[in-house]
């Protein structure tokens, strides 16, 4: 399940860093560099918000189906040692 607000806030991040990283000559390049490998239009960079704002919930679930496999999945935990009792903030 994807929550509607973390997907907003992903969709918010996305669109407001998108003039900060080409604020650079390095960021242009690097988006310019991205749109050629990709086979995208030369107006990419102007529906790229329309483009990130109608990504769905289903549409996460669909390509994370796709490319993240369960039976692969590792979780690796570092830090100091929480003594008993010990409550973390969630």
């Amino acid at each position: 399940m994807v929550p509607e607000d973390e997907l907003d806030d992903s969709r918010a991040f996305l669109t407001g860093s998108l003039p900060l990283r080409l604020e650079a000559n390095e960021g242009v390049a690097g988006a310019l560099l991205e749109m050629q490998r990709y086979g995208l239009e030369l107006d990419y960079l102007m529906r790229y918000s329309d483009l990130v704002g109608g990504v769905t919930a289903g549409d996460v679930l669909a390509v994370t189906g796709q490319l993240l496999d369960p039976e692969a999945y590792a979780l690796a935990i570092a830090g100091p040692e929480v003594p008993d009792g010990v409550m973390l903030a969630p």
